[in-house]
């Protein structure tokens, strides 16, 4: 039991925000929900993460404390910041993202801020730090990776156009690691937005950004992501790739 425990606080440490939703599409079966959620209370308890709810809606999770990211982490640390009540929905649509992502068989990894360094994220894209990073796996022995956002909110026409001008200059510099964009919008008026937007832009660049209506992965075709897999635990190629890649190391990824 002490080993599902402390997998799930290193989950913990990997994404900051967690409900009980996101460690069973991880877990699986392998774990009742009665049992997560009696870890939680034990972590809670022990001061590792701490229960906080929207201040306007009905949503809720636990954040990982700097106590369980100094004693969970095997290296230096990045702390979390403390996200105001409102950001909480973001934050736990963001960790849903991600873990749909890692139900998917090419996926072999998910990474967001606090595990980049500024050389890192320097090295990925261009003047923007997004929401996460998924690795794929390639048609060669290289896998590639592309960003991540997730939107939950409507933004002005002018902020989406620089998100996506930003991105599509680094697409055509071709010296950052990104290779394409996923976004998710939780609305459908969201997705709209982007929809509009992304019809101007060549065709170049629209044919490497990919938009999912929710924070599930069922509108991303197979050729892309692979076949869905029951739980992120049931994904195969997760356990046995705990590095970035074996050029940059250095970051953990979900495994």
């Amino acid at each position: 039991m002490s080993d599902r425990k402390e997998t799930v606080a290193r989950l913990f440490w990997k994404f900051g925000y967690l409900s009980v939703n996101e460690l069973e599409l991880i877990f699986g079966s392998a774990i009742s929900r009665r049992q997560l959620n009696r870890y939680l209370v034990q972590l809670a308890k022990k001061g590792r993460i701490e229960r906080r709810i929207h201040p306007s809606r009905y949503v809720f999770a636990y954040e990982a404390t700097p106590k369980i990211l100094l004693e969970t982490s095997r290296k230096p640390i990045k702390t979390f910041q403390r996200q105001n009540g409102r950001e909480i929905g973001h934050r736990i649509a963001c960790a849903n993202a991600l873990v749909n992502l890692c139900r998917r068989s090419k996926v072999q990894g998910v990474t967001i801020e606090h595990e980049l360094s500024p050389s890192d994220l320097k090295e990925f894209c261009i003047g923007r730090i997004p929401d996460g990073i998924v690795q794929i796996a390639g048609l060669t022995s290289d896998p590639i990776e592309f960003a991540v956002e997730v939107e939950n909110s409507l933004k002005t026409r002018a902020r989406i156009k620089e998100i996506l001008d930003g991105y599509e200059r680094t697409l055509e510099s071709k010296r950052h690691r990104c290779r394409g964009l996923i976004v998710f919008a939780t609305e459908e008026g969201i997705l709209k937005q982007y929809e509009n937007l992304i019809a101007d832009y060549p065709e170049s660049f629209r044919k490497k950004v990919i938009l999912a209506r929710g924070t599930s992965t069922q509108d991303i075709a197979i050729s892309v992501l692979g076949e869905p897999c029951a739980s992120a635990f049931g994904n195969r190629h997760l356990p046995c790739l705990s590095r970035r890649s074996s050029r940059h190391g250095a970051i953990e990824y979900l495994q």
